[in-house]
């Protein structure tokens, strides 16, 4: 089998995620490539596992215990030796420290779960919550449907790894991305408390997605500048506006802040076909950088308050508005307030495009 051939294996993996093809094929270009470098000069197994190095300083020929997980796909298809998966990540879960690994590990799942006893996948997803802490929280949310998926067979890990997410406040990339009838009836109702009451709005076209080709920041800044551009502030009152209104299927689903960071906050709970939550009021996502650029042009061209009707929107999960409260009844403030906001822009969009409020 040719590597291009090897290649087309994976692909899969990454438009489930929602990678254009284009940009999936892109980023199995790149891991291949990386993971021939990795492995040159390495004979067999114990020679790359002598790479695996908490820290590569000053030795340029190590690598970080992120890259088994991240190049999974391009070790196994350029090893010039046969690979043993289930040895290489118990490997690279026995050195400690600080890692990003958690994400590509959910993403490859398929891949190296099948070589790991019910213990031993259980000893990788405790490590990973060890290690990567608050990033592990935010990739289990995110591949929790997975998760549920694949340890069926191990409630108590999943009760274990959605008590990690709870202490995080990382609900939102669950209830994006798994359809409410998919979660454990006995964590249902810890999560349910996160969903806003209010009515539903159902569509298909605003969709939950685990990859953009975007980013938007969520420090600190991120939750003051969504209420200055919508609500005014005493902190820089002249940013209210300031903000692209981003509506489908003539719903105003949310506010695009041009003001920083271009995050998005939901401004209505939309839930799909499927029983997932897209859109939650409070929510706070980021969609593509071409509907960004695009709503930035609008903006240039409307000034403040700019209205955007789309046919459909892709939205990356990020996090609640409340959530470094971790407490889902701050929620309800957050809810009301966006509420109130939302009906007000509603009925001005319905005689102008341009207007302030």
């Amino acid at each position: 089998m040719s590597i291009e051939e090897a290649k087309e294996k994976y692909l899969p993996l990454f438009l489930a995620d929602s990678y254009p093809e284009d940009d999936a094929r892109a980023k199995l270009d790149t891991i291949f490539d990386d993971a021939e470098k990795v492995l040159a000069g390495c004979k067999n197994q114990l020679d790359f596992h002598g790479k695996i190095k908490n820290s590569t300083e000053p030795d340029p020929d190590k690598v970080t215990p992120t890259k088994p997980f991240s190049l999974l796909p391009g070790l196994i298809e350029c090893a010039p030796f046969e690979l043993d998966i289930r040895q290489l990540l118990l490997t690279t879960m026995s050195h400690d420290g600080d890692w990003e690994r958690t994400k590509p590990a959910m993403r490859f799942f398929e891949l190296w779960n099948v070589h790991m006893t019910k213990q031993e996948r259980a000893e990788v997803i405790i490590r990973l919550i060890e290690t990567d802490k608050t990033l592990a929280a935010y990739a289990l949310a995110l591949y929790f449907g997975k998760i549920a998926a694949f340890c069926a067979d191990d409630p108590e890990l999943i009760e274990r790894i959605f008590r990690f997410i709870e202490k995080y406040a990382q609900f939102l990339p669950i209830l994006s991305t798994v359809p409410i009838s998919k979660i454990p009836r006995r964590l249902k109702w810890d999560l349910e408390r996160w969903i806003p009451r209010e009515k539903l709005i159902r569509t298909d076209n605003v969709i939950p997605v685990r990859h953009v080709n975007n980013y938007a920041g969520s420090c600190v800044w991120m939750s003051g500048a969504h209420y200055a551009t919508l609500e005014g502030s005493e902190f820089d009152p002249d940013v209210l506006g300031d903000v692209t209104l981003l509506y489908v299927d003539n719903f105003l689903v949310g506010s695009m802040k041009m003001y920083r960071d271009p995050s998005i906050v939901g401004l209505r709970t939309i839930q799909d076909s499927q029983g997932r939550f897209p859109v939650l009021t409070s929510g706070v996502y980021v969609t593509t950088k071409e509907i960004t650029i695009q709503a930035q042009q609008a903006f240039r061209e409307q000034g403040k308050w700019t209205v955007l009707r789309l046919d459909r929107l892709p939205l990356f999960p990020m996090e609640f508005m409340s959530a470094e409260d971790g407490n889902s009844y701050m929620l309800e403030a957050y809810v009301d307030s966006y509420q109130s906001i939302r009906r007000r822009l509603e009925k001005k969009t319905t005689t102008t495009t341009n207007f302030g409020i």
